[in-house]
């Protein structure tokens, strides 16, 4: 999937992962599965402190879509 055809509300979210030094940034499509959310994007971080500041980053900037 590219990332062009991604909703805009997912695209800002792995933005601001990737901002935030985000590593493994995946994003899951789960549309044909039925599931309670269309997409999923998940992603590594290496402290407490990295995982909640990309956490609160990419909520900030979902929900600005």
């Amino acid at each position: 999937m590219k990332f062009e055809s991604l909703p805009q509300g997912v695209r800002l979210a792995v933005e601001a992962a990737q901002e935030k030094k985000a590593a493994g940034i995946t994003v899951l499509d789960l549309t044909a599965a039925g599931a309670f959310t269309e997409y999923f994007v998940v992603c590594t971080g290496f402290s407490t402190p990295q995982v909640q500041a990309i956490a609160r980053k990419s909520k900030r900037s979902s929900t600005k879509s």
